[in-house]
């Protein structure tokens, strides 16, 4: 999987294009082992080459905070009950739902964050309470 971040942020319009139609190139060809995933602001160049693309795609608007934040949460409380499981904790206490606010709200609506708040705090032969401890 290649990422880019904020491709809009590119000052160059033609520099963006020239990466779109590169991106467009390599997945024609069915043989192309990577996928791509890229955050942008919904300018008009940019969605226009997604509207004519003939492969596809899916679109997340991130506009859409509530539904976002809905997700991460649903995220957050299942893989926190996994991991207390594995740790021998309580899932109905550990690590309670004010914990999961708080992430949800410093997670800012990227799931990102969500998704990294889990592998560190459920690495393996690590304490869960202890690394959450140190996020919070």
């Amino acid at each position: 999987v290649i990422i880019i971040d904020g491709l809009d942020e590119c000052s160059d319009v033609k520099l963006q294009q020239r990466i779109l139609k590169l991106i467009g190139n390599a997945v024609a060809n069915s043989r192309f082992p990577l996928r791509f995933v890229i955050s942008s602001r919904p300018e008009a160049h940019i969605e226009d080459f997604f509207a004519q693309f003939q492969y596809p795609t899916l679109q997340i608007d991130l506009a859409n905070v509530e539904a976002a934040y809905r997700d991460i949460k649903t995220y957050l409380t299942s893989e926190f009950a996994r991991i207390a499981i594995e740790q021998e904790l309580d899932p109905k206490v550990w690590p309670g739902q004010r914990t999961i606010d708080t992430l949800v709200s410093k997670s800012s609506g990227q799931f990102i964050y969500a998704s990294t708040v889990i592998k560190y705090v459920g690495a393996e032969y690590e304490s869960a309470v202890e690394r959450l401890n140190i996020i919070l």
